[in-house]
């Protein structure tokens, strides 16, 4: 690679416009000399996109984060449906043990056991 871009080439290697390239040379984050038109210093473009990069890869960071969060949420929802349910389950299952009892028919005596009431 060149050791000094146009604005340009430096524009295509950083995927920014050319507009962006020149304020980048104006507040100094770029390194860069007049010849007739500016060339820009190979190694403070690859220092930039680096730092570029890194800061994609927090936004992407937030990104997954923030789909984790949703996530944790929605499975904590769930959690509280399934308790949910299954106090409700429980509940019905102890009014049928309640009711099981009434609803046989009582043992009949042994013929036996005439004596015993």
């Amino acid at each position: 690679m060149k050791k000094f871009l146009t604005i340009k080439e430096a524009s295509d290697f950083l995927g920014v416009s050319e507009k962006t390239v020149r304020r980048r040379l104006k507040s100094g984050q770029l390194v860069g000399r007049l010849e007739g038109k500016y060339l820009i210093d190979n190694r403070s473009l690859r220092g930039l996109k680096d730092k570029m990069s890194s800061r994609v890869d927090r936004l992407d960071n937030l990104v997954q984060l923030k789909e984790f969060k949703r996530q944790i949420n929605d499975l904590i929802y769930q959690v509280k449906e399934a308790r949910e349910e299954s106090r409700e389950l429980r509940s019905i299952i102890y009014n049928l043990a309640e009711m099981l009892p009434k609803a046989l028919p009582s043992p009949k005596k042994r013929w036996w056991k005439w004596w015993e009431k």
